[in-house]
């Protein structure tokens, strides 16, 4: 049972990852993740004001290969070092 609930757990943050945009491709609101800056600071040379909304690409953030190994490709064992089982 265990191995199933673990197999299915990492089965779903891979579908997150991959999918998190295309279900809501015709609400504009839930293909973005937006922020308001609080503070103004400065992230690699960029300033952001204070009192902005930053927009963050989440499309792109998902798809990206400096942070992922073959980005297109659906594989759910890529989280297997980050699984941990929880138990109630």
């Amino acid at each position: 049972m265990r191995s199933r609930r673990k197999s299915l757990a990492l089965l779903q943050l891979e579908v997150v990852r991959l999918e998190n945009c295309n279900h809501f491709k015709l609400l504009y609101s839930m293909t973005r993740n937006s922020r308001f800056c609080t503070k103004e600071i400065t992230i690699n040379g960029i300033r952001i004001p204070k009192n902005i909304h930053v927009d963050i690409p989440v499309y792109g953030l998902t798809r990206d290969p400096e942070h992922w190994d073959e980005p297109s490709e659906f594989r759910p064992e890529r989280y297997m070092r980050y699984y941990v089982e929880i138990t109630t």
